[in-house]
This record gives structure tokens, sequence and C-alpha cells, in this order.
């Protein structure tokens, strides 16, 4: 969960009233947030949501604070339909890096707590969730020193030179990836590219390369500035809107002047090909309010929704006969759904206040039908000398696809993962075992391993657009493994589960060694696969050892 260190000083400043440490502690609940560590000047802060990187500032917990405590009425007017100020990008970028947007900020106090504060939030959202500034990266300057429009464009690495922060002479911009240390640390990002993304202003002064590393000219934001410039650059547009308007958000809060930049591009974006920054989302969300009876076990006051969820940050809320309507602020893209908004009623009213109500039926557990016989394929593998492994549900688009050699399909994929590392839903168990194998060389073989656990797939006949259902894997590997062995484990799982009349059908799996491998079939269905793995696909995983698995549909085979 993320974790932020706030001033001591600063938190006050921006709260509307004084709190000693405790209470400090039981306020931050609104925010699902609770103290780390105390220091003489410190605040530790861990949230214990990471949907929210609105909170992630001093200035966004003191900002929901004071309006869970009706401390503060916020009131924002820097949305802006036109702007004097432009940034152009070429449509060479696209391939490369192909969002930027940017606003420009006036009459900044800028202390030596502020400035720490910036670079801590400029490096927060860039790692955590810019994902080491690969989706985004963000860039602060002197604005007085650029002139407008800006550009943002692909150019050739070697032709173009500046002095970045923390040198003393100029770098081109290939040099810049294999000589200073942040290009060391993130030129990876760009290096594999004929061309590189770089902004620079009218006057030809560069401001970044980014995701690398800022001009020292226009890139040394120091405590004597005034007025200052705040680029992102990335991957996903609408993450960088919602980043540039929780800046805003929080430096509006602290007494500055937003002045908008219009961003102008050459190709479609889902903000159409030219749009203000900040930029106003204008979402709204319209929930029955029956929905707060199934959820919460009663039926607030139309009075009482409206408080809370004013707490909590939202406005222009409207009831109309069942109808619950409001618009969500421009800092959150946390709310998809109306559970959303009911959770937020339920901060906003606090855990605390509701009242105890034991439940009206009492019922014993116990496990399903799917369950128990999930139990029995268990003994079944222990039985023929498998030991069982766990793996995530959640893997990479890597190992589903690129590692098994498989085109990229539609698949359960998280909208915004934390680490490409866990991005989409598995559809099989065989990569988690394959996965599981290629860091088990130096174990003493043969290695027989086994996992049951869900999976998940698209289907579009499903009321959600997708299916989850239970499989079993199985995986041996050593010198001798073949499709023989595996036939003789699928006989005994068939023969345990009481099907005697299954049949084999030549399979034709690209992870699997044509004619080594069978699909198991009953009454027309298939319930499974099994056979030798293709030599090239374990080259991929760093296998060195022949393996063979078997997968069976247990859904399917229960029935």
């Amino acid at each position: 969960m993320p974790k932020i260190e706030v001033k001591k000083k600063d938190l006050n400043r921006l709260l509307e009233k004084s709190f000693n440490d405790d209470e400090l502690e039981k306020h931050l609940e609104c925010a699902k947030a609770e103290l780390d560590d105390i220091t003489d000047d410190m605040y530790k802060i861990e949230l214990n949501d990471t949907n929210r990187p609105d909170l992630w500032t001093s200035a966004g917990i003191a900002r929901q604070i004071n309006q869970y405590l009706n401390l503060k009425k916020y009131s924002y007017s820097f949305f802006h339909k036109k702007s004097d100020h432009k940034i152009i990008v070429d449509k060479n970028i696209k391939n490369i890096r192909p969002f930027i947007v940017g606003f420009g900020v006036k009459e900044i106090k800028i202390d030596e707590d502020l400035l720490l504060e910036l670079i801590q939030n400029q490096e927060k959202f860039a790692q955590n969730f810019g994902k080491k500034r690969a989706d985004i990266a963000i860039g602060i300057y002197k604005l007085d020193r650029i002139k407008f429009p800006i550009h943002y464009k692909a150019i050739k690495p070697e032709s173009k030179k500046f002095i970045p922060l923390g040198e003393e002479k100029e770098l081109n911009l290939k040099e810049i990836l294999i000589k200073h240390p942040k290009g060391i640390e993130y030129g990876s990002i760009i290096k594999d590219h004929k061309e590189y993304p770089l902004i620079f202003d009218s006057n030809d002064n560069v401001l970044s390369l980014p995701p690398v590393i800022n001009s020292r000219y226009i890139g040394e934001v120091e405590t004597k500035d005034k007025d200052i410039f705040i680029e992102l650059t990335g991957t996903n547009l609408t993450n960088l809107l919602l980043v540039a308007n929780i800046f805003a958000y929080d430096l509006v809060d602290r007494g500055c002047k937003i002045m908008p930049v219009e961003v102008e591009y050459p190709y479609d974006t889902d903000y159409k090909r030219s749009f203000i920054v900040p930029y106003d989302f204008n979402n709204s969300i319209k929930v029955n309010i029956g929905e707060f009876d199934n959820l919460v076990g009663f039926k607030p006051k139309p009075e009482d929704i409206k408080k809370n969820l004013n707490k909590m940050g939202y406005f222009n809320i409207k009831i109309e006969k069942e109808q619950l309507e409001l618009s969500i602020p421009g800092y959150r893209n946390d709310i998809m759904h109306m559970v959303d908004i009911v959770e937020d009623y339920v901060i906003g009213n606090g855990y605390n206040n509701f009242q105890v109500k034991l439940p009206s039926e009492m019922t014993i557990g116990h496990l399903s039908l799917k369950e128990q016989f999930s139990d029995k394929l268990r003994d079944w593998a222990v039985g023929m000398g498998f030991q069982e492994v766990l793996s995530n549900i959640l893997t990479s688009t890597e190992n589903v696809y690129k590692k098994m050699d498989l085109e990229k399909k539609e698949g359960l994929q998280i909208a915004n993962p934390m680490t490409e590392s866990y991005n989409i839903l598995r559809n099989s168990i065989i990569p988690g075992l394959l996965e599981m194998e290629a860091t088990s060389a130096k174990s003493v073989y043969p290695h027989k391993i086994f996992e049951i656990g869900d999976v998940g797939k698209i289907d579009k006949n499903g009321t959600d657009g997708h299916k989850t259902s239970m499989n079993i894997g199985f995986l041996s590997a050593h010198p001798k493994t073949n499709f023989s062995e595996m036939r003789s484990y699928v006989d005994n799982i068939m023969y345990y589960a009481g099907i005697d009349q299954f049949t084999l059908k030549p399979a034709v799996y690209k992870s699997l060694i044509k004619g080594r491998s069978a699909e198991i079939m009953f009454n027309g269905q298939c319930l499974g696969y099994f056979g030798e793995m293709d030599p090239n696909i374990l080259e991929n995983w760093d296998i060195n050892m022949p393996c063979s698995i078997i997968e069976i549909f247990v859904n399917d085979l229960q029935k």
C-alpha cells in the first residue's frame, strides 16, 4: 500500500483546525489511512487503498479531512474552454511516447517544504501510478523562461544537445542515456526507438528528454521561483489528465492560480485532437436509492445522503423520487459503480455510527459440491506422487501470451494495474506451473507438481461478459517424461471420477508437440488436454528439462 511522508507544519497549514496526533489518527479513517510513524517534524501515513491517488499528497489528505469535518467548503474555477498558451504535438511521436499534457501555475510561494513536497509528489506519482515513469513522467519548470507554444517531437538522438539537470556540459540525447545517472536508470524506456521524444519551446530551448531528465536551464526550479510549468508525458492519456488535475487542485488549495494550456494533437485521442488542461472530466453518476437498502440494510433519508456524500467531496447532488444524481470531483476516477457511491456514504456517515444488528437467521456453513470435488482431486493427485503448488490468479500478459508463443487476444485484463507482472487474469493453469518450474532448476529431479484453481475467460454470452471456472493442471519434469506417462495419470483421474468411456483425440496446441498430445473427449465434449511440451516454449521459460503437462476442466469433469 502507498506510504507518504508529510511535514507536520505543512499539513497543519492546510488543515482548517489543529489536531493532536491521536485526533489526526482518528480523522485519517475518512481517507482509509493511518499513521505509520511520527517524528518531531514528520508524519508517515500509510494509505489502505490504492485507487485514490488524490490522497497521496499533503493537500489531498487535508482536503479530505476538511470536507469530512465540514471545516471548509471547496470551490474550484480553473477549468477553461480556451487558452492563449499551447503545446503542439508532432505526428512522429505517436509510436514512441504518444501523449503530453501540461499547465502553468502562477503566484506560487515556493519555500523549502513546498519544493520537497513537489519533488516527492512528482516521484510518487511517476514511480507508483506511472509504473516507474514508463506510463507517466512528470516535469516541473521555470515558467518565465518558456516561450510558447511548446513543441513535443521525436528527433534523432545525435541531433540535439542540452545541459541536463546535475551536469555542467552539454550532452546529446544518446549520451544522456549512457552517461547520466537518470539516463542509465530510465533510458531503457526509450532507447530501442530510432528517435527519442523531446520537449522544447519556441526559442528552441529544451525543457526535457522525457521520461529521463529535465534541462538545467528551464528545469531547475528553486525556492525563489514564483511561476512554474508542470508537464506530464506517457502512454495513458486519461491517467495523465487525472494526475495533472490532482496537481492543479492541490496547488489551488495552496493559494496558487492556474494558467490553462491547450494541447493540439495531429492524431485522434480519447479526448479529441485538442483540449484544455486542467481537463474537466465532467463526470456524473446516477444511483437508485433503493440500492442503499440492499447494501447497508436500510434506506437513508435524502438529506442524510446529501450530507454524507458532500463530506466525501461530491457536489451538485440532486435527489428526485428514487433517483440520486451527483457530480464526481475532477481529482477522482475511482467511481465505477453505484457500490462506490454507497461505500463513500458509509465512510461519510462513519462506520461506528451504524446500529449493530444481529443476523435474523442462523445457518451452518459447509463446503460446496465444487470444493468437495476439488478436495478429492487433490487427494488423487497426491496419491499419484504430485506435490501441490499455489500461484497467483493474476499474472502477466507476457506469461499468458508471449512465453506461450500465442497471439495476444482479448483477455480479462486489469484496467489500471499497479505492476505489469499482475495485469491479467490467468486463462490456464499451465503458465503458472511453468513459471514455478523455471525457478526450480536446482532442485533434484524428477519434479511432479500440480495446481487446482480458478481461471477466467471472455464469454460474451455471460451476464458480465466473462466466465470463471476451475481447472487442474499437472506438470512432470525429468529426462524421460513423455506422452505415455501423462496418459497413465489421465487414466487414473478418469477412473476415480467415474468416467470409463472417454476417448482421445489428436490435439493441436501450439505449446505441445504435434503427435505427442491429445484432447480428452467424453460425450462429444473436451474435458481437457495433455502431452509433451514443445522445446521452443520451454526455451521461452528458460527451462532446460523436458516437461509434460495435463490440464483438465474441473467444471466439465464434475458434470
